[in-house]
């Protein structure tokens, strides 16, 4: 284990230094700036003759002194059972009761359409006390009706209350969204903070082994990676695991010891011939897994103010010049047969068990995605394929300055609120505070140890199989992130980054450290992160046709890459048709008016003043 550490300490001083240079950005939906007009609810008045102890209802050490009851939200995605039975949250139940006399009730809200359920919970005045989101628009769009309570009053009051929350997310997350809706001293959401492998930094990855075989060294820029992509396809023959029978368990069934249901599924067998092979795995959601490829088309001197005019589409479509090429390159790829040919009709699981039976070549992700324990790609394809099948991080993809420029997420994640029929909105903030203790982030995050993790010298945690986890302790994604808004990735990079990165790089059992700092290290270098910009409501963001625009664009990457009309001839005049469509569906509109709002908001120039 001493040799392992060592392995890792020549990679952290450079990411140390690369995520300092990293500033702040509004990548993430911004909550609030997709609504204007509506009432907000009441700004509270508070009795200032009465301590905040007694206003509050809870002696010295922060115990109330009549149990109230919190409903809370928590998400699932990894396990079979329902997210308020697992382990985790009756330890949280049990912790809470404890520490601060309050009683917690889980509600299950789905992780997938989260938004939409949350939404009518809220229109309805059925939402849990505490619950977050990934949508801002929505956030905005019910605290434009009344239906979220303004936080900024409680938090001023009761900050003390909270020193765990400030000490984590950080005072510049918790008031990230601060008077997003135009009036002075209104804050919605607490927003989360991304850290360590939270970060959301992608990359391209590539089959080593694949390389090695066909004696081909990394590609190093697009017309490289498509020579490397063709010789994939016209060498499959030659690929590790050529001929041979490989195999994968299907889910239909996820397993549930309180319901006393069995794992069900089937093994999908095939072979691995030059038919099967795919040189790069292109999903449904194009803009996400070509993004390496479209951020290099972007022009290395665009500025915050262009970014933040064009930034309200997370796919990089509204940069018009960068998608028109982006899609030729695909298009002439689909062509060639080169790409996934499903990609339109499947859907990502679909893709992931293409890349454990071992037969994908190329594909772009989040930085750790080949690694995830739960999600097991890369040691499942071992399984099938052998030890040595391994995918390697890569950026083949230039910028006009010649730099594998990135466009990574800000250091935002989810945000937390708290609807209108909150009655105890001090015990809920008291959650979010104990959720954010260094001791409960320790437990949460990495569980016991020998069970969940092994912990090193200099303290650090090395991630143990979930394969061996009890059935109701398994992670529900990585470091149990589900269960806590507010908190994405090793939660104390802030105070130890050189154990949060060597925690980083052991958090994937059976992967090789060197292999997950080497992604990491290449995930952060070149990136940028622009700085989170506040501007009054942008009206075009709820107009009829704003809300279609997701679909319409993924729809254009379809039309545009697999139709069978469009080629490489007349592409042009395909693309400008479609590119059209969808401005005049309501992306002008928007891209019009966030321009008109900055120029409000900064004057007629490219970068925001420093503000202090």
């Amino acid at each position: 284990m001493k040799k392992k550490i060592g392995l890792l300490m020549a990679c952290l001083t450079a990411l140390m230094l690369i995520l300092v240079a990293c500033g702040g950005n509004d990548d993430n939906e911004e909550a609030g700036t997709g609504n204007a007009g509506g009432d907000t609810a009441p700004a509270p008045t508070f009795d200032e003759e009465v301590d905040i102890f007694t206003s509050a209802g809870v002696d010295e050490n922060l115990r109330f002194i009549d149990a109230p009851t919190i409903t809370v939200a928590l998400w699932n995605r990894t396990t079979g059972i329902e997210s308020p039975d697992t382990y985790w949250a009756h330890w949280i139940q049990e912790q809470m009761l404890e520490i601060h006399n309050i009683n917690v009730v889980f509600e299950h809200t789905p992780r997938w359409g989260e938004d939409e359920f949350q939404s009518v919970q809220l229109s309805a005045g059925t939402a849990p006390d505490v619950g977050y989101t990934f949508s801002g628009s929505m956030v905005g769009n019910m605290a434009n009706m009344g239906g979220i309570v303004n936080l900024y009053p409680y938090i001023q009051r009761y900050r003390e209350f909270l020193p765990n929350m400030f000490d984590q997310v950080t005072e510049t997350n918790i008031f990230w969204n601060l008077d997003t809706l135009g009036a002075e001293n209104e804050l919605f959401t607490i927003t989360g903070r991304r850290a360590t492998e939270g970060i959301q930094h992608t990359v391209t990855f590539i089959r080593e082994d694949w390389l090695n075989a066909l004696d081909l060294p990394i590609p190093t820029t697009t017309q490289e990676f498509e020579d490397t992509l063709k010789a994939f396809r016209d060498r499959a023959d030659e690929l590790p695991g050529a001929g041979e029978e490989v195999s994968v368990w299907v889910v239909t069934q996820e397993a549930d010891e309180d319901e006393g249901l069995e794992e069900e599924g089937y093994w999908l067998e095939v072979t691995i011939s030059p038919d099967e092979i795919i040189p790069y795995l292109l999903p449904a959601d194009v803009g996400w897994g070509a993004l390496g490829l479209f951020e290099s088309l972007i022009p290395n001197d665009m500025t915050e103010r262009e970014w933040f005019v064009r930034g309200h589409d997370d796919r990089r479509f509204t940069h018009e010049g960068a998608m028109r090429e982006g899609i030729r390159i695909l298009n002439h790829w689909f062509n060639e047969g080169l790409l996934w040919d499903d990609f339109v009709l499947a859907d990502a699981a679909m893709g992931d068990d293409l890349i454990r039976l071992g037969l994908v070549g190329a594909f772009h992700q989040t930085w750790d995605q080949p690694f995830r324990p739960a999600d097991a790609l890369t040691t499942t394809m071992r399984e099938n394929i052998g030890s040595d099948a391994t995918f390697i991080a890569i950026n083949p993809f230039d910028n006009d300055a010649g730099i594998n420029r990135k466009f990574a997420s800000p250091p935002s994640d989810r945000f937390a609120f708290l609807p209108s029929t909150n009655e105890n909105i001090v015990a809920s903030l008291l959650y979010l505070d104990f959720m954010n203790r260094p001791e409960t982030l320790d437990f949460l995050q990495f569980g016991y140890e020998g069970v969940h993790h092994e912990l090193l010298e200099d303290g650090v945690f090395a991630g143990l199989s979930p394969d061996d986890f009890p059935h109701d302790q398994q992670l529900s994604g990585p470091r149990n992130f589900d269960l806590n808004p507010l908190i994405n990735g090793t939660w104390f990079d802030l105070v130890d980054p050189e154990r949060a990165f060597a925690t980083a790089a052991l958090g994937y059992p059976g992967i090789e450290p060197e292999v997950v700092m080497n992604t990491l290290n290449l995930a952060l270098n070149h990136s940028i992160v622009f700085r989170n910009v506040t501007v009054r409501p942008i009206e075009a963001h709820n107009s009829p046709g704003a809300g279609t625009l997701t679909d319409l664009r993924d729809q254009i990457f379809h039309r545009l890459i697999a139709g069978a009309n469009v080629n490489q001839d007349n592409f042009d005049a395909q693309f400008d048709a479609e590119y059209s469509a969808f401005l005049a569906t309501g992306a002008a509109a928007i891209m019009e008016e966030r321009e008109q709002a900055w120029i409000e908001a900064f004057g007629d120039v490219d970068t925001m003043p420093d503000f202090d």
